[in-house]
């Protein structure tokens, strides 16, 4: 007969098994604080971003960087345009020549159709170029914009928000988050002119519009990165210019009583202006905040306020330049910028920016 094989069962003490439990309820514990840890260091997990609706080459052939085979790591600033602007001619001989002089590396944003058209499709152009200039560059990148482009910046980052880290400064020129009055006026007589045909950015610029009511609503009227607002209390296109002011954010007001109070300066000379550019500049400086240090301002204010219009040789010169401006971005939102610029109502919120 053949002989039972007993069998061997294992078998763990309670004192072990009590062990065992308590250091996998240690390391749930441990796991549970390092996920809080790193929520409140680095926020909440980035979440899918909006696919752009460009194509990628379109997105590419609008960045201009004239100085390509002199990029260093920690000199890129992209420069952002306004409603009826080109960043490549509008600011070559202003800020461009400003930051080459300081030995950065501005690169230019040409948005189609001179920023005219759906600004939901403007900020994607901002998105890509951020994305692709910190990139290639190994860095993060500051970026300069004005008027309309402050918007399309801030449109970028809230809803790209990978874009933020992405960002060591951020210079805004005439801002206007709560929208400008004066763009309601614009759509109102084009409108009776036209038969009801308006200007798709123009719209969205006026104040109580769907697409800042949603930038509001999803957080981006806030500093998201660090920032440096620029208002001047003469704007005649940003009405009221406090529109201009962003909460976190260093706002300056050139007239403000602690700089240059009786200073005059218009929407466009915003961007030549002698504390406009300090601010920049100050704020771009390696190894600082990100922001424009106002103790720092205020103690030059003598030799900025003196100094009105530093890249003119005289007062006309710098009327003519404003002249222009005005002119251009006038006949720029008159004609439009084709069919797809030119709408009967607000252009719809892509599905990303709708609601939550």
């Amino acid at each position: 007969m053949d002989k039972e094989i007993p069998s061997h069962r294992w078998s763990i003490s309670p004192l072990i098994t009590s062990h065992l439990h308590l250091y996998f309820d240690m390391l749930s514990l441990l796991s549970f604080f390092l996920l809080i840890h790193v929520y409140l260091t680095y926020g909440a997990p980035t979440t899918k971003e909006p696919t752009f609706t460009v194509e990628t080459k379109l997105l590419q052939a609008a960045i201009n960087c004239p100085q390509t085979s002199q990029v260093a790591q920690d000199s890129v600033v992209l420069i952002v345009p306004g409603t009826g602007e080109q960043a490549s001619s509008f600011f070559r001989k202003t800020l461009g020549q400003l930051l080459e002089k300081n030995k950065y590396h501005p690169c230019y944003l040409d948005v189609p159709n001179d920023s005219v058209g759906d600004m939901q499709i403007n900020a994607e152009y901002v998105s890509y170029a951020i994305h692709s200039l910190f990139r290639s560059s190994n860095s993060k990148i500051r970026v300069v914009a004005h008027s309309q482009g402050c918007t399309n910046v801030q449109w970028a980052l809230t809803f790209w928000s990978d874009r933020r880290k992405e960002v060591a400064s951020f210079v805004a020129l005439g801002p206007a988050w709560d929208g400008t009055e004066i763009a309601g006026l614009v759509n109102r007589v084009r409108a009776s002119l036209t038969g009801g045909k308006m200007v798709a950015s123009v719209l969205q610029q006026t104040t109580g519009s769907h697409l800042l009511q949603a930038l509001k609503d999803h957080g981006g009227t806030k500093m998201l990165v660090p920032t440096t607002t620029v208002m001047t209390n003469t704007d005649e296109i940003v009405l009221p210019y406090e529109s201009g002011n962003m909460a976190g954010a260093t706002n300056i007001v050139l007239q403000s009583k602690n700089l240059c109070p009786h200073r005059l300066v218009d929407h466009f000379t915003l961007v030549t202006d002698a504390i406009s550019q300090y601010a920049m500049l100050n704020a771009f400086e390696k190894g600082g905040s990100g922001m424009t240090d106002l103790e720092a301002l205020e103690k030059n204010k003598e030799t900025l306020c003196a100094n009105k219009l530093p890249q003119f040789t005289s007062v006309s010169a710098g009327i003519s330049f404003t002249t222009q401006s005005l002119m251009s971005a006038i006949q720029t939102v008159v004609t439009g910028k084709g069919k797809s610029t030119i709408v009967t109502e607000e252009p719809p919120l892509m599905p990303y920016a709708k609601a939550k």
